[in-house]
């Protein structure tokens, strides 16, 4: 009867961990964006809407990647941005706007610097400090194993450790070019050439490329986007 009772405290306690966790998780749904919402587009983007987007291309994409581990490479599309609940959406390659370029709106990211190698590293670091801590408290009451696991996932993915991480990677780049576009076509003072840039600069995949080539053929075919060095 004992072991019984324990049991049974032990399991409620789990499942008051995951009812937590899911209600947390659901708070994703009506976060915004960042690099949307500064741009000024009304109703953007969710952070859950992009997590959305991008499994669907990790399970697309990835069918026809044999070597990777396609149930890792959905896992890791679903929580790469989840600690955006505690942190906020950050957008690391740039530096921090001041309130005047935020006024600017839309205008900013004609001409929004990116950030140096040595002070993208910096502000990378700091960043995943941020993420890690938020992971840690927003899993704290969930299984030990399952703690674990979503750990183990992000740190893959914001490391770039392992041949799925850097696929998804890629992959992110893309889904967030996609819905640039999106914007970009419903109104054409959205400048989205440092997205053009971003992939030139992040993807090397075939698969990659060849989407690239059909958005081009899709959306551009009286204006060319910006061609790679």
């Amino acid at each position: 009867m004992i072991k019984a009772t324990q049991s049974n405290k032990k399991t409620k306690a789990e499942y008051n961990g995951l009812v937590e966790f899911l209600l947390k998780v659901e708070e994703l749904k009506k976060m915004p964006r960042k690099v949307w919402a500064l741009m000024g587009i009304d109703n953007p983007e969710t952070v859950a809407g992009h997590t959305l987007s991008l499994t669907f291309m990790a399970w697309i994409f990835g069918q026809k990647q044999k070597r990777l581990n396609h149930e890792k490479l959905l896992k890791m599309a679903l929580c790469h941005e989840i600690t955006s609940i505690y942190t906020g959406d950050l957008i690391t390659p740039y530096r921090k706007i001041t309130n005047k370029e935020k006024a600017m709106g839309k205008k900013v990211f004609q001409k929004w610097p990116r950030l140096f190698k040595e002070e993208k590293e910096k502000k990378f670091a700091q960043d995943y400090q941020k993420e890690r801590k938020a992971l840690q408290k927003l899993t704290k009451k969930l299984s030990a194993p399952l703690r674990d696991e979503f750990i183990a996932l992000f740190d893959d993915y914001k490391t770039l450790n392992s041949a799925e991480a850097r696929f998804l990677n890629q992959l992110n780049v893309l889904a967030v070019l996609l819905k640039g576009i999106q914007y970009n076509q419903a109104d054409p003072t959205i400048s989205i050439d440092f997205l053009w840039e971003w992939v030139f600069e992040k993807c090397d995949n075939n698969a990659c490329f060849l989407f690239t080539e059909e958005l081009e053929s899709r959306f551009y075919k009286n204006r060319k986007s910006p061609k790679k060095n």
